[in-house]
């Protein structure tokens, strides 16, 4: 194992242990704006695998799920992905401040389980969600599948 990897490790850790103290939304409420995946070197090559893999064309509609910092929506910029939405309730403004670009929405996993993408006529061809699907409610998680 790497020092990298054992930083990753200490960091997730770390968020892990700041869930447990503050709930979800507390943590999301107190490091949202300047929160960053501690797995971001590891999933630079994982999402280029993906794509190749499933042959994912950088045309292609693509929903950054839980989007965090930003950091799948700057793996498929690199790639030349023209069309990437971020949301997240907790982090916009890390996403925004980091990428550039505005949110498009911070809807909760409970609302999107009520259908709040299919009402604003969202579609996408791809959803990626790193590192935070753990988050669901397990009551949502079948509605929450559904919608996606």
């Amino acid at each position: 194992m790497s020092n990298e990897d054992d930083n990753n490790e200490d960091e997730e850790f770390a968020i892990r242990h700041a869930y447990e103290k503050y709930g979800v939304n507390g943590y999301y409420s107190h490091y949202g704006s300047d929160y960053r995946n501690p797995h971001e070197s590891r999933l630079i090559e994982i999402v280029r695998q993906l794509v190749e893999k499933w042959n994912i064309k950088p045309t292609e509609r693509i929903l950054d799920l839980a989007c965090g910092s930003g950091e799948i929506t700057l793996i498929l910029r690199q790639l030349d992905f023209q069309y990437v939405n971020g949301i997240d309730p907790y982090t916009s403004e890390a996403y925004e401040k980091r990428t550039g670009n505005p949110i498009h929405g911070r809807w909760t996993f409970e609302q999107i389980a009520d259908g709040c993408l299919e009402s604003e006529g969202e579609i996408y061809d791809v959803i990626i969600c790193s590192f935070a699907a753990h988050l669901i409610s397990p009551s949502y998680l079948p509605l929450v599948m559904i919608q996606l």
